[in-house]
């Protein structure tokens, strides 16, 4: 039994209510900022784990740590859509958040370049390479012609 002096509260009707202060909706926002530098660690870490050959498995991860940070900047609006009352401007979290995003595509990027899926080497690019005709010939004998 309950009694007159403690009553019950009453049930709150939506469990997760927007935050009603500039200052809760500012932290609130840096937190939804921060919370992908640990899926971008977790990525790094099992693109390290998964070595340097190309197999399905390290294929995926990179496909995976690509596509997410880019649905993730596509989607920056409703990530914030929660916060974004027009009272406190969310520019600089959402600058940052694209910022973290693309720290993440940086990564998959990292691990591209480790499979040897980027050219980054003059190798890569020899077939480019224009050859230019000899101007002087050195030696006896007719000229070799290419």
């Amino acid at each position: 039994p309950l009694s007159p002096l403690r009553a019950r509260a009453p049930a709150n009707p939506n469990p997760n209510p927007t935050p009603t202060t500039p200052h809760r909706q500012t932290r609130q926002a840096w937190e939804i900022t921060m919370k992908p530098v640990q899926q971008i660690g977790f990525q790094g870490f099992m693109m390290y784990m998964s070595g340097s050959n190309i197999n399905i498995f390290s294929i995926m991860i990179t496909s995976m740590a690509f596509i997410n940070p880019i649905n993730a900047i596509a989607g920056v609006n409703n990530t914030f859509a929660r916060l974004d009352d027009g009272k406190v401007d969310l520019t600089m979290q959402k600058a940052a958040f694209v910022a973290v995003q693309l720290g993440g595509i940086l990564l998959a990027m990292w691990k591209c370049g480790t499979m040897g899926l980027l050219p980054v080497t003059s190798a890569d690019w020899a077939g480019y390479v224009v050859l230019r005709e000899a101007l002087e010939q050195a030696g006896l004998g007719s000229p070799v012609e290419l």
